[in-house]
């Protein structure tokens, strides 16, 4: 996901300087959350021999959850590094999306 540029700060007081500063911070803190900046992984088989797939994230992931499921059977994370999550099922091939954050 795309980063939202915060608006330009407004030229005042000590006063309105320290205001724009905690909005500012707060916006952070809701725009950069790590589950808003993940990456949804479309059309996947996961056999039950295991599978690496690229999240595109750049970084470890934190956690990830399917999103959608053509078959059912439990899925499950069994490595993961910066550039691949290795997903397995319980039994035979699973179709699905996955979101990764």
């Amino acid at each position: 996901m795309a980063r939202v540029p915060l608006p330009k700060r407004v030229q005042g007081g000590r006063d309105l300087n320290d205001a724009q500063d905690a909005i500012g911070e707060t916006l952070r803190r809701v725009v950069y959350h790590e589950q808003l900046t993940g990456q949804v992984v479309q059309n996947l088989s996961v056999p039950s021999t295991g599978v690496a797939i690229s999240h595109g994230l750049g970084r470890v992931p934190i956690g990830w959850y399917l999103t959608d499921m053509l078959d059912a059977a439990a899925v499950k994370r069994t490595a993961w590094d910066s550039k691949t999550i290795t997903l397995q099922s319980a039994s035979g091939t699973v179709r699905c999306d996955v979101f990764v954050w």
